[in-house]
Formats: C-alpha cells, structure tokens, sequence
C-alpha cells in the first residue's frame, strides 16, 4: 500500500502536477529550456542581485539536463566569474538552494540538526515561524500543495502546531538524482538534501518531523511563501546568516495587497502567464476576470490561495486588494489549446517586469483563436484588442474587417496552426462549450496527422489535404482558371 505523507493525502500521479513523461521530455531537450528558466528568474533582481543570485538559479540546470550547469551560467548571465556578493565562495560552481523544516516535536534535537546542516552546507537563514491557529490547516495545505486534510487532527498530530523552524541553506557542490519521494513521485532531487533529512527523521519515533525540500523549484516555491521575497533576498544576498523571529503566515493568506504584491511572489514560485487582458496589469484589471496558464494546476492553486468559486466548478475567486476577482486556471494537457501550442506558449512566454504573459504571436493568435472558439465569436471589443496587436505586428495584409468575419478569421487562425502542426482540441472544462461553425475551419488532430504524412510524400497535395473545405474550393476554382487561360487551352479551343 502506497505511504501517506505528512497531510496524510495519498499520492498524485506524475510531478510537477504534470505526467511524467512531459517532465523527461524536458530533460532530454538539453539545455535550452533550463537556460530559459534561469534567465525568467534572473530578470526578477535589480542588477546587483543578479549576479548574487546567479550562482544559485543556475542549478535548475540540474532538474532539466544532464549538461555541465557552469556552461549553462556563463551563457544565461553573459559574464565569467563573478562573484560580487558571492554566494558560493566565487568556487566558479553554481550552488544549490535547500531549505529544512523542524516541526514541533523534532524540535527537541534542534541544535544538533543546526550542527549537521551546518557542517554540510552554508546557512543563509534561520527562522523561528509562527503562524496563527485559526489559518494553520490553510497554511499546511499550500505548503504541502496539496487540497486541505479532511482530518486536521490527525495532520496536526504528525506536524505539531508553530512555531517551527525553517532553515534556508546553500549546497555548493549539489549531486541530483532521480529518487521516489513518499507521495510516490519521481523527481529530480539533491541527494545530500535528501540523504541528510532522513538521517534527521531517524532520530525520532513519530515520521515526518522534518522536511526538506526536494530540489530548487520546491525549495524557492516553499521559501518564497514562507518568508516573502523582502526576507528571502536578503537571505540570498547576505554575507552573514540571517536569524529573525516571523510571526507571519504563508503569503497572500488574508488575501493580497495589490497585483504587484501578487506577481511578485507568484513569479518565483510557478511557472504561469496570463493568457489575455493583462494591459492593465499590475496597476488594474480591465476585465471581469483573468485567466492564467500554467504547467502545474496543484501548485499554482496552492500559492496564489485561490478559492473555488461556488456553483462554478471551473472558476476560482482571487482576494486582491480587499476585492474578490473571478479566476481561470488553464493547465497544460487541459485541450483549452493544443498541447503542443500551451507548451510552447510557456517555454516562450516573455516578462514584462511584473508578469509573465505570451510573446505577440501567441497573443494575437491565441486571443483569435480564444474569442472564435471558446466565446462563440469575436465581439467588437475582441476585434478592438486584435486589429491592435495587427498594427503593432506590422501586419499590413491584414484587413481590420477579417476579424469579424468567422471563416475569413478562421482561415487567418488556420493558416498560422497548420505548419506549426497545431489542431482544435476539446477543452475538458465543461464550462467552455466551444463553435462548432469555427471549429470545422480548424485543422483536426487526424488531419494534422494526414498532412504532415502528406507534407512529407506528396509536396503540394499533401498540403492541400490540411486545408478546410472552403479553401480546397478556392484553391481547385484557381487551378480551372488557369487550365482555362493556358495556351494549351486556347489551341483546344481553336482546333
């Protein structure tokens, strides 16, 4: 029988909140996505803090590839050496981050594990945490990512009540390994973090006294909403170990402050963006509600404190400011776009200096594609916001009427899909009801399927199989023309 974790929440399948076998495909695409993920981090830090963060970031590299990570540091930070406000000992080898948490009944054995931790790794925080009781099981919860225990006592039983401690350390020459956790995922891990937790958890009769993060995403996620980003870069970026009293609870527990608030934690912790009506971000939300897309529902859910909204199974309410705002969630695999299509979106997506959303491209064509399918067609505001993105894409061929025209539009949405090898999908939200009018102009997955095949052994046919119906028309409508125009033709006529 599979083991319970601390929660005592039976194990979810996959890690990261995605199969498996998305997470090794990253792995085996070398580099590249790894070098990405460093660099979305590293355009989170003033100037100065970069360089002493960029030591640490780059051991994502570690959870992606199998690739030499200080190649990886030199090509995302542009620059050899560094070492101002070196937080690995300017060894030139990228450091690891970890963080520990000593609940109350391993408490008792505190200074010893304070001892080991030291004469293993560098400390950069120590913190006694109080959070409050009446917030304890919420906050359990979102650090755990997982839906609240349905018995609280029994989860308190195994973790005790705060204050805990929780240690933020350094491993300057980290070894990762693929390991199988106690909710029974497999993942990326730092061996001697892991190794070195359970030599804690031996010490004691009752399990679970004390938790490790696994690798660098949990530990920035854990940290990040433990300490806030204030308390968490001056960990990061102090010579000496920081020891403070928080009596805080997890970030965005009482809701939160403003937009930027919000961004700034939820930038270190998931990888998201925000699909659409986003221009008015972080100073305001111009629209009803936001929509986000992410790699990792559970996570996401858990560090923004989302709510679900009542009577709305698919729809989540935000507390920003004091006011509730209505929440879309969509994850990769979830059919709101094509899967090829939502990962590409997130690999690409660019910072704008508060938020992540998508490049220009995927922008325009993903709000086309999202007001032609998912709202039923493109409304006059939706045509505004496209014929906008047109002008600043430069594209001049473009007539502003084509957007209010369902098969014009969706021939423009077609012609973008088709050689990127993206189809229509079925969303498996049952909310978004999709257009069956526009969705018959779209590629299918078997006819993405076909034309590539035929792409690939008949050239232009194999192409003229992708295209809807109303274009094979056209197309054919072209070609009798010129038949009839040719000078082959004329002399049939004339004999």
């Amino acid at each position: 029988m599979a083991e319970k974790d601390a929660m005592g929440t039976p194990a979810q399948s996959g890690f990261f909140g995605v199969p498996i076998c998305f997470h090794q495909g990253l792995l085996l695409n070398g580099g590249e996505r790894a070098n990405k993920a460093v660099s979305h981090l590293h355009v989170l830090m003033p100037e100065k803090k970069r360089d002493i963060m960029h030591k640490n970031l780059c051991s994502v590299t570690y959870l992606l590839t199998t690739h030499d990570a200080e190649t990886s540091v030199s090509a995302v930070s542009g620059r050899e050496g560094s070492c101002v406000g070196d937080v690995s000992g300017c060894s030139g080898k990228p450091g690891d981050l970890a963080c520990f948490l000593i609940w109350e009944r391993g408490r008792r054995r505190e200074d010893d594990m304070l001892s080991a931790l030291e004469a293993r790794f560098r400390i950069l925080g120590d913190y006694e945490v109080v959070w409050e009781s009446e917030h304890l099981m919420q906050d359990l919860s979102r650090l755990y990512e997982k839906n609240a225990p349905r018995n609280a006592d029994r989860a308190l039983a195994k973790v005790g009540r705060p204050p805990f401690r929780f240690v933020l350390v350094e491993d300057t020459s980290p070894r990762y390994t693929w390991v199988r956790s106690v909710s029974q995922l497999v993942e990326p891990a730092n061996a001697d973090v892991i190794s070195l937790k359970e030599e804690f958890r031996s010490w004691f009769h009752e399990k679970y006294q004390v938790h490790s993060s696994t690798n660098m995403r949990e530990c920035l996620y854990q940290s990040v909403l433990i300490l806030g980003v204030d308390n968490l870069e001056k960990a990061l970026g102090g010579i000496e170990r920081v020891k403070k009293l928080l009596d805080k609870d997890l970030e965005g527990c009482h809701g939160w402050y403003d937009w930027a608030h919000f961004f700034s934690v939820m930038n270190r912790c998931v990888d998201y963006l925000v699909l659409y009506d986003f221009e008015g971000l972080p100073a305001f939300l111009d629209a009803d509600a936001i929509t986000f897309l992410c790699d990792d529902l559970l996570r996401f859910k858990a560090a923004a404190n989302l709510k679900r909204e009542k009577g709305r199974a698919e729809r989540y309410l935000l507390v920003v400011g004091g006011k509730q705002f209505s929440v879309y969630v969509r994850v990769v695999g979830d059919g709101y776009f094509d899967t090829k299509w939502q990962i590409r979106m997130l690999s690409n997506r660019r910072f704008t200096g508060d938020l992540y959303v998508p490049t220009i491209e995927d922008h325009f064509f993903g709000l086309l594609y999202h007001a032609l399918i998912h709202e039923g067609g493109v409304t006059r505001r939706r045509s505004k916001q496209l014929n906008g993105l047109v002008r600043e894409m430069g594209l001049d061929w473009l007539k502003p009427q084509a957007m209010r025209d369902t098969l014009a539009a969706c021939s423009i949405l077609s012609g973008f899909m088709i050689p990127n090898g993206y189809s229509y999908t079925k969303p498996l939200d049952p909310g978004v009801k999709g257009n069956l009018k526009a969705r018959l102009q779209l590629p299918s997955p078997s006819s993405v399927r076909a034309g590539l095949i035929g792409q690939r052994l008949l050239g232009k046919l194999g192409r003229f199989v992708l295209l809807p119906g109303r274009e094979k028309t056209q197309v054919i409508g072209r070609m009798a023309k010129k038949i009839l125009l040719s000078p082959w033709a004329r002399r049939q006529e004339n004999q």
